[in-house]
């Protein structure tokens, strides 16, 4: 009786113990995204092309080297995705995505030279034509909620750790 009592103890103990407490990785469904995947070289491309058109022009405008980037770590966009579903949930409303906003902060806003350019991030909701059968969604995007958008990434170089 007292061995049988340690054995079924050893088997649960074992059983917990080999039990994984992690989330199982998610999959990435790339039928969602593949059409808009560009590759590397075309990104430096495009990068490239902004500075030759557009960024020498700001500099020379401005008088200073304006940001270009923003960057932000996934926990903060991963938390960013959740806390916008959970306010939409909570508003009532349906959010079908994110614009991203190409914005000027304030003169010294990060004790920095400035203003600078920096880019935020808000949840948008579908368009709705006022009396209108079917909904009227002129191009991609949506309107914008009454959500917080999400700023403060940093001037786009990410950290040296992982």
């Amino acid at each position: 009786m007292k061995y049988s009592k340690i054995i079924a103890l050893t088997v649960i103990a074992i059983s917990i113990m080999s039990c994984k407490s992690e989330k199982p990785e998610a999959t990435c469904d790339l039928s969602v995204i593949e059409d808009k995947l560009i590759t590397p070289d075309i990104a430096k491309e495009w990068a490239e092309i902004y500075t030759r058109t557009r960024y020498d022009s700001l500099t020379r405008a401005l008088g200073f080297e304006d940001n270009r980037t923003t960057w932000y770590s996934i926990e903060e966009l991963e938390n960013y995705i959740l806390y916008a579903k959970q306010e939409a949930k909570k508003k009532g409303i349906t959010i079908n995505g994110f614009r991203l906003h190409l914005a000027v902060n304030p003169d010294n806003f990060y004790q920095e030279r400035g203003p600078l350019t920096t880019i935020y991030i808000a949840p948008t909701k579908p368009y709705r034509q006022e009396g209108a059968f079917f909904t009227f969604q002129p191009g991609g995007g949506g309107e914008d909620t009454d959500i917080h958008a999400l700023e403060h990434g940093s001037n786009g170089n990410p950290p040296n750790t992982p």
